[in-house]
Formats: structure tokens, C-alpha cells, sequence
């Protein structure tokens, strides 16, 4: 049994009424409890202000895929927080992406200390905090079998920097960036956006299937590092 998330929500579980005041979505009743806790897990909701829309969203989206294209080295610093039926947990997020290989390396009560898992198209390693070394075939299963939690590595590197897949559906807000998409059986809110080297890239995002909620706050991205 994992009791690293058990033990976080205890401790968060003081400071609630502060931070219940911070978050933006009380108007959504029938997921309050999860919404609630996932604000709790990484800091107090905070409203976004919105930009103009521009005059076609749909040219907009087609010029800024051709220039996300170009983009395939990239470091994020955040918070990843997993709300499930029965728990959940947050860790300081470093992700290090390259065309060739990933690493991330995950502090806090997910691990209980410093987990580090990288690989490339066809290998993953994950290195718990014990030392134990874990192997698989993707990011995917090692982050279930080690963590307990089956968090979409894949999909997720294109979702950071707020792209889809052929095989997606999605909806574009007014300024031709992504607003929802929906993949196999998980739904994405990205609901924050920041300029970044002349890149918009997202700054939260909100993923759920199936019992299963995650949310993703980037403070901070180098590109090309």
C-alpha cells in the first residue's frame, strides 16, 4: 500500500480553507470534492485573464502546429497533482525532452523522495527513491507498476506543449490554441496559456478518465536547453 498520497492529503487537509477560497471552479458541483482536492494539492486556483480572439482560430491553429513543429527540445519545471476514488498525491515535476530521449524526475510523496524515469521510443527505466530499478517498454507502464497510477506519458509530451494528435478531437478556443481534447478515454482541459520565447504554451492543464484526475502546472520552460 502506498501512503505517501494518504499522508499529503492529511497534511493539506489544514490549510484547506485557505486555499478553497483561491479556486475559480466552485460552480461545478457534481466534481467539487476532486476539484477541490486537486487545488488543495497544487495551490489555489487563480483566474486567467483572456486575450482578444483573433480573427480566424482555425489559421491561427494550422500556423501555430508548423511552429510547435520546430520545437523538440524543451525543459518543464511544475507540479503534477492525481486525484483517484480513493487517494491522491503531488510531486515537483522536471521533465528534459529531446528527440531521441526523455528524462523525468518526480519529487515529493509520489516516490516518498526522488523518482527518476527515463528511456527513449523503445526502452524505459524507472529509479525509485529505494534505488530499485524498474524496466519496461514504455513510460506508461513503468509509471503505473511504480507509482500506481497509469498517468499517459506519451500523449502528455504533446499535451504540454498544447498539441494534438491525428486521431483526437478537440476544440479551439478564440485564439486558435487548444481548449479540450479527447483521446482514447481521457478528456484535457488546458486552461491557462503563457507566452514563451514567442512560443503559447500551456501553464495548467487538467486530465481525467475513468476515477482517475490529474492536473499539471508548469512554473517554468527552457526551450532548446
Amino acid at each position: 500500500m502506498r501512503e505517501g498520497p494518504l499522508s499529503l492529503f492529511t497534511a493539506y487537509a489544514g490549510a484547506g480553507s485557505r486555499l478553497l477560497r483561491g479556486c475559480s471552479e466552485s460552480g461545478r458541483t457534481a466534481h467539487m470534492p476532486r476539484t477541490l482536492l486537486l487545488c488543495m494539492l497544487l495551490g489555489a486556483c487563480t483566474a486567467t485573464r483572456e486575450l482578444p480572439p483573433v480573427a480566424d482560430p482555425a489559421a491561427a491553429w494550422q500556423a501555430r502546429n508548423a511552429k510547435l513543429a520546430t520545437l523538440e527540445t524543451w525543459r518543464l519545471e511544475g507540479r503534477i497533482g492525481v486525484v483517484t476514488e480513493e487517494d491522491g498525491g503531488s510531486a515537483t515535476l522536471h521533465w528534459q525532452q529531446s528527440p531521441q530521449s526523455y528524462e523525468i524526475e518526480l519529487f515529493g510523496p509520489f516516490g516518498s523522495g526522488r523518482v527518476r524515469l527515463y528511456g527513449n521510443d523503445t526502452t524505459a527505466v524507472l529509479e525509485t527513491s529505494e534505488g530499485e530499478a524498474l524496466y519496461a517498454g514504455s513510460a506508461e507502464a513503468l509509471f503505473e507498476q511504480g507509482l500506481g497510477w497509469p498517468v499517459p506519458v506519451e500523449p502528455l509530451r504533446r499535451w504540454v506543449l498544447g498539441l494534438s494528435d491525428a486521431n483526437d478531437a478537440f476544440e479551439l478556443d478564440r485564439q486558435g490554441r487548444l481548449a479540450t481534447l479527447t483521446h482514447d478515454r481521457w478528456q484535457v482541459n488546458f486552461l491557462a496559456y503563457r507566452d514563451v520565447e514567442g512560443f503559447d504554451l500551456p501553464r495548467k492543464l487538467a486530465m481525467h478518465t475513468d476515477g482517475l484526475n490529474i492536473k499539471l502546472v508548469v512554473h517554468e520552460w527552457q526551450l532548446h536547453p
